[in-house]
C-alpha cells in the first residue's frame, strides 16, 4: 500500500508519538479510529467530556464525529497504535472532518465513568449480529482486559484455532467496539500454536507482551513486544509463542458482518 493511508484495502495502521507538552487540538471526523497506547505515561485523551488517561496497552475508542483531543501532560513520549477506517469511508465517499473552537474541550465527567459505567467490556467471540446502537464507551484497561485474558486461559477456554481470544464489545448492544472496526485480545502460552485459518477481513496484529512466530502463507516472522503485522484478507496464518504472548488486533471484520459477507476458514496445524 505504498503511498497510501492504507495498511489493509479498508483499513489505516500507524504510529502516533506525543511528546511531552504536546497537543492534537479538539476535532471530529467520519473515520472512526482505536487507539493502543504502545509505551509511556502521562498523556491523556479527552472524548464525550471525559479525560481518559492513556496508560500501556490501554485501548481507546474515538467513534465516528465523536469529539476528541489527545494532550501529554507528562515528561515522557507517549506512542500509540493507530487504527482507523480511512480508506473505507473514502471509498463510499462519505468522510467530513471539523476543528473545535477550543484546544481541549471541557471536561464534563468524572474521571473513571466509562469503567464504573460500563465494565470490563469483554466476551468470547460469537457469529455475525447487526447492530446498529451509538458507541458510547471508549476506554478498555489493560489492567482490565489482561487479567481477563489469564482467567479464561486458566479455564481452559480456547477459540476454534487454538488461541484464548476476547473481544472488546460495545456494552450498549453486546456488538463490535465501532460499527466499522471489531478489536481483540489474544493469548498464547509458551509453546501454543495456532491452526491455519483465513478470513475476509485483513487483520493487524500488535504485540503487547512475550515473543513469538507469526506465518503468513509462506512467511515466517519472528515478533516480539511493540511489533505490529498485517494479514492481508483471505491469507492463511498461524501464531506460535515462544514465551507467553499476548496479542492486540484490529480489523473491518464489524463492517463486513453487518454486510453478511464476512467468512472464516479453519485448516489444520502446519
Amino acid at each position: 500500500m505504498a503511498g497510501a493511508a492504507s495498511v489493509t484495502a479498508t483499513l489505516y495502521a500507524g504510529f502516533q508519538l506525543l511528546l511531552p507538552g504536546e497537543v492534537a487540538p479538539a476535532h471530529r471526523h467520519t473515520q472512526s479510529a482505536l487507539r493502543l497506547v504502545v509505551e509511556g505515561h502521562g498523556a491523556f485523551t479527552t472524548v464525550g467530556g471525559e479525560r481518559l488517561h492513556m496508560r500501556p496497552a490501554d485501548l481507546i475508542l474515538t467513534p465516528s464525529f465523536e469529539w476528541h483531543d489527545h494532550g501529554n501532560a507528562g515528561n515522557e513520549p507517549v506512542i500509540w497504535l493507530d487504527g482507523l477506517d480511512i480508506p473505507l469511508i473514502r471509498s463510499l465517499e462519505a468522510g467530513f472532518a471539523e476543528t473545535g473552537g477550543d484546544t481541549q474541550q471541557a471536561v464534563a465527567r468524572p474521571e473513571g465513568y466509562n469503567d464504573r459505567t460500563w465494565g470490563a467490556g469483554l466476551r468470547a467471540p460469537r457469529r455475525p449480529h447487526v447492530r446498529t446502537s451509538r458507541v458510547q464507551r471508549f476506554i478498555y484497561p489493560f489492567s482490565a482486559w489482561r487479567p481477563a485474558l489469564d482467567a479464561m486461559s486458566s479455564a481452559g477456554d480456547l477459540d476454534e484455532s487454538g488461541a484464548c481470544t476476547l473481544e472488546f464489545i460495545n456494552p450498549v448492544d453486546a456488538g463490535p467496539i465501532m460499527p466499522t472496526i471489531s478489536a481483540f485480545c489474544h493469548l498464547l502460552r509458551k509453546g501454543q500454536t495456532t491452526r491455519s485459518s483465513r478470513r475476509t477481513d485483513g487483520v493487524v496484529y500488535h504485540v503487547v507482551e512475550g515473543e513469538g512466530i507469526v506465518k503468513v502463507g509462506d512467511l515466517e516472522m519472528n515478533v516480539a513486544p511493540h511489533d505490529t503485522v498485517v494479514v492481508p484478507p483471505w491469507h492463511h496464518h498461524q501464531l506460535g509463542a515462544r514465551s507467553s504472548l499476548v496479542l492486540f488486533s484490529f480489523s473491518d471484520r464489524a463492517a463486513q458482518e453487518q454486510l453478511g459477507i464476512w467468512k472464516y476458514e479453519l485448516g489444520e496445524s502446519r
